[in-house]
């Protein structure tokens, strides 16, 4: 982009005072500037866009289709302009550009969204992204730099001097199956049918194996939603979250297996180090979660 293509603010301050007053002379008047300076504000931004803008009629002036064009884009330049100036202010301020937050795959999604929904609402220039993590995925995605926060990292923790935690609570968890599956008539033996397995997301820790069996048939999938879908196509059972399994349980397109367990105890994590303002907000808001 070279100096041709960057519009002056105060140019189009100029045009902007022109198009209401009507003349050069209303426009300086209603800037506190004399008119020789409107005109060279406007020469200076047609020579930026290449062309004419204002044509005089005595002492009024009229606008080209070009500066009638320019004229309707003024507005949305302007705030375009002023969200930038904005934005690089707040930054100058703390504020983090983005902002990752971890979801850990037990957790559900509702009341983080919530708590986005009360940030977005503070208008600041943080960008914020979410992903799910695995058992000691959540931990490791902390650790390693994937997310600067994550919610439901579950015990044990890492031994870690660098993180900082808050304990959330535990998720009530049901080992449950398809209603047509065979485990149903076998019960006592139910580790000997396939597991359906959602795999750990850790990249540097030591991944974590959720309760499961060796047997041949069991399936690894990555998303809990694909656990969910496994389950209740009849190919095998295992644990899900209540909050999540509700549902299926009252249609009857799945049962319970056993007795209903919570999770280990599931935290709210991040790095000591950081301490941008995004993060130091939702520590707090992200703290107020409490699971079950």
């Amino acid at each position: 982009m070279n100096d041709k293509t960057l519009l002056d603010w105060d140019a189009l301050i100029a045009l902007k005072a022109v198009g209401e007053k009507g003349t050069l002379k209303g426009a300086a008047d209603s800037l506190d500037r004399v008119p020789s300076a409107i005109s060279y504000q406007i020469r200076k931004l047609e020579k930026q866009v290449g062309a004419k803008l204002l044509e005089k009629t005595g002492k009024r002036v009229i606008f080209t289709p070009a500066g009638r064009a320019l004229m309707k884009e003024i507005p949305e330049l302007m705030d375009v302009m002023q969200q930038t100036i904005h934005h690089v202010q707040q930054v100058a301020h703390g504020w983090e550009a983005q902002l990752t937050i971890g979801i850990e795959a037990m957790v559900p999604i509702q009341p983080v969204l919530d708590v986005i929904r009360q940030f977005q609402a503070l208008e600041t220039p943080t960008r914020i992204n979410i992903q799910r993590e695995v058992l000691a995925g959540a931990w490791d995605a902390v650790m390693t730099g994937r997310c600067d926060i994550v919610v439901g990292a579950p015990a044990p923790m890492p031994e870690q001097r660098q993180l900082l935690t808050k304990a959330l609570g535990k998720t009530a968890m049901v080992d449950c199956v398809a209603p047509d599956h065979p485990v149903l008539q076998d019960q006592d033996n139910a580790d000997d049918y396939p597991i359906i397995v959602l795999e750990d997301t850790a990249c540097q820790l030591p991944r974590r194996k959720a309760k499961t069996n060796d047997h041949r048939n069991n399936l690894r999938v990555s998303t809990l939603d694909d656990k969910l879908q496994a389950q209740l196509a009849g190919l095998g059972h295992g644990w899900l979250p209540q909050w999540l399994a509700a549902p299926y349980l009252e249609r009857g397109e799945l049962v319970v297996l056993g007795e209903p367990e919570p999770t280990s105890e599931q935290y709210l994590v991040w790095r000591k180090t950081d301490r941008g303002q995004a993060l130091k907000w939702f520590v707090v808001a992200l703290g107020e979660i409490t699971l079950s």
